[in-house]
């Protein structure tokens, strides 16, 4: 006697007997169950419980969409507004579509469904699926989820300035004022990163018993609700993102999110062990690299509950995050930079240097511009393809720096060298006071902003790297964001801590 039925691999047939009567087999002969027959006649009815990421930006780059449900097959077909796209089958519950730079030219949505080919279905192994059906052309199809494409956001959600940290922001125009907008004294305490979204600022600041969360109105640098003390957080040792209303917070062995109207703590989780690094939020997930396991968690925006995790032999503290990857650079022998799903935490490639030594510092943090991966090694940055990870040069200067389309701003010493994409030579190079860039540089529209020890913030053009706009600030200048037509420049003394936070409007048409 031979039992007829499906051990659970495959959601295109019955599951267990399925309620088949078990029919005895001669030599030779084969007896396929009523049931059995039925379920390979019909076919396997997809269904679609959500696609990663749920929105893009408009103008974007083609990107590889992440589609999860059930009853997927090895024919299943990825639907664009009817339209199929290549597919990938990855399992029962998880298909890959390419989705083209014209399907996302303009803002709107989108309608995603999946097709099964009616006849013999289940998975068979990777492959690419096809835009045909069966024979007879009939298809059996999902339900539908919508994808959003949306404007550009001009929100600084992220250390540098977006999930991607590649420090540059757009607005509609650019004009420098004579003067700031408002001021305010931080304290003591060493500030976090700075967060422009939601009409407020937010950062982390120190206090005598830690850490605390603050809100600043954009307009006026008024108080926007009372700071938030950040449980079990020393001072200093906080980083934060923003998505979809929630401030995010990490520090310690901790993630925390906050509703970004009232400053009301929604959830907080526990990661198992210390050294969290910023988070980086986008998509309904938040992603958050511990340096004391080794470990990238991602958790759900709305519950905190983590979605998955990804162990490394090291980490470093952040990883970067575009519309089809998550890019992280592990601090270890070979500075090995990974690409990871979203959604699912697979490892898309996984690219080794080769080198012997990694520095041990949080610039290791990858940056994600012109569709490829910018990643420290050991004596400078390595470029791979976002896509394929495969190598496609170096740069002798090491990150950070904001990057352009067509250019790269290194801070090297008291000089800001402007590296030329195309050829990987500096250039020009801004010394401003002949003092040391004590800030990141970031770029708005086609200028470059950086700071110095000597108290000075500068403005140069990003094609000549002549002067356009100065400043003289309190003290050194540590921080920059720019977003929602704001630049946010912090100041501290030369002792360190506290600080003040000066906002200039530098576009009324962000």
């Amino acid at each position: 006697m031979r039992r007829s039925g499906n051990d659970g691999s495959d959601p295109c047939l019955p599951q267990g007997d399925g309620g088949a009567t078990l029919l005895p087999v001669r030599p030779g002969i084969s007896f396929v169950p009523l049931l059995l027959m039925l379920a390979i006649l019909a076919g396997c009815t997809p269904a679609v419980s959500s696609v990663s990421p749920p929105s893009v930006a408009a103008g974007g780059p083609a990107f590889t969409m992440t589609v999860l449900g059930s009853g997927f097959s090895n024919g299943s077909t990825v639907q664009w507004n009817g339209s199929p796209r290549s597919t990938q089958y990855v399992s029962a519950t998880e298909l890959l579509a390419q989705v083209n730079a014209p399907d996302i030219a303009a803002t709107g949505s989108a309608s995603i469904t999946v097709t099964n080919p009616q006849g013999i279905g289940g998975p068979s192994g990777s492959g690419s699926g096809s835009a045909g059906g069966s024979a007879g052309g009939s298809t059996t199809q999902s339900n539908a989820k919508p994808i959003s494409i949306v404007s550009r956001s001009v929100d600084a959600t992220a250390y540098q300035i977006d999930p991607a940290h590649d420090g540059a922001m757009t607005f509609g125009s650019v004009d420098f004022p004579a003067s700031p907008t408002w001021r305010v004294s931080l304290g003591t305490g060493t500030p976090s990163n700075i967060v422009i979204a939601d009409g407020k600022v937010f950062l982390t600041t120190g206090t005598a018993g830690g850490s605390q969360l603050m809100a600043l109105g954009q307009t006026n640098g008024a108080t926007a609700w009372s700071p938030q003390a950040i449980a079990g957080v020393g001072a200093g040792t906080a980083s934060l993102a923003y998505d979809s209303g929630r401030v995010f917070v990490s520090g310690g062995s901790t993630l925390f999110a906050y509703d970004a109207a009232t400053g009301a703590l929604d959830w907080s989780t526990g990661l198992a062990a210390a050294g969290t690094g910023a988070p980086t939020a986008a998509d309904g997930l938040v992603y958050v690299n511990v340096t004391g396991n080794a470990t990238i968690y991602a958790l759900d925006e709305a519950t905190g509950a983590i979605s998955w995790q990804h162990a490394l032999s090291a980490v470093s503290r952040i990883s970067a995050v575009t519309a089809d990857g998550l890019y992280v650079t592990a601090a270890t022998a070979g500075c090995p930079t990974l690409d990871l799903r979203p959604a699912t935490g697979e490892v898309i490639w996984d690219s080794s240097e080769g080198t012997s030594f990694c520095p041990q510092t949080a610039n290791e943090t990858p940056i994600v511009a012109n569709q490829l991966v910018y990643s420290p090694n050991s004596s400078g940055t390595s470029i791979f393809s976002a896509q394929t990870g495969s190598n496609t040069g170096t740069l002798a200067a090491p990150l950070p720096a904001a990057f352009t389309g067509s250019m790269a701003y290194f801070p090297q010493g008291a000089n800001l060298d402007a590296v030329d994409l195309s050829n990987s030579t500096v250039s020009w190079t801004f010394n401003g006071d002949g003092t040391q860039l004590t800030a990141l540089p970031i770029v708005v529209n086609q200028y470059v902003i950086t700071g110095t020890a000597g108290g000075n913030l500068y403005a140069v053009d990003g094609t000549s790297g002549a002067l356009v706009w100065t400043q003289a600030l309190g003290g050194q200048v540590q921080q920059l964001s720019a977003g929602d037509g704001l630049l946010l420049v912090l100041d501290e003394p030369a002792s360190g801590g506290g600080g003040t936070l000066t906002a200039y409007t530098v576009s009324t048409n962000p």
